[in-house]
C-alpha cells in the first residue's frame, strides 16, 4: 500500500505552481496537493503550529512534515523529472549542498515575482 503524502504549496506563486503540478510523484505515493490559497484552514493550522505558510512548501507524510528547504530535498529525492525546470532544481537540491542558502535565494525571487504579479502573500489580510 502507498504512503499517503499532501503537499502544500502557495497556488498563487508561479514557481511553486509550475513545479508542483510537474512533480512525479504518484507512482511511490497516495498524492494530494493542496493549494493553500483555496484551503485558508489549512495555512491557518500551520501558522497556529508554528509554522509559517509564506516561508516554503509544507509536506506532510504520516507523521512527519518537511518544511522549506527540506521539503524541496525530500521531493528531490522521488521525483521523476520529466523537464528542464524540474530537472534542475532536483539536481541542485539532490546535491545538498548549502540547501537553506538556496531555497532562501528561492524565496527572494518568490517575493519579486509576487510583488510584480501584485499577488499578496498567503497570510496577508488573512488573519487580522
Amino acid at each position: 500500500m502507498k504512503k499517503k503524502i499532501k503537499i502544500f504549496y502557495d497556488g498563487g506563486c508561479v514557481f511553486c505552481n509550475n513545479y508542483i503540478q510537474l512533480v512525479k510523484l504518484k507512482k511511490d505515493f497516495d498524492v494530494s496537493l493542496v493549494n493553500l490559497r483555496d484551503n485558508l484552514e489549512d495555512a491557518k493550522n500551520f501558522f497556529n503550529r508554528g509554522i509559517n505558510v509564506d516561508e516554503g512548501m509544507i509536506i506532510e507524510i504520516e507523521d512527519k512534515i518537511y518544511f522549506g528547504a527540506n521539503a524541496m530535498i525530500f521531493l528531490s529525492k522521488y521525483d521523476k523529472a520529466t523537464n528542464l525546470y524540474n530537472f534542475l532544481i532536483n539536481k541542485i537540491f539532490k546535491l545538498n549542498l548549502f540547501p537553506n542558502l538556496i531555497y532562501r535565494l528561492f524565496k527572494l525571487i518568490r517575493f519579486f515575482v509576487l510583488k510584480l504579479r501584485r499577488t499578496s502573500y498567503l497570510l496577508d489580510e488573512k488573519y487580522d
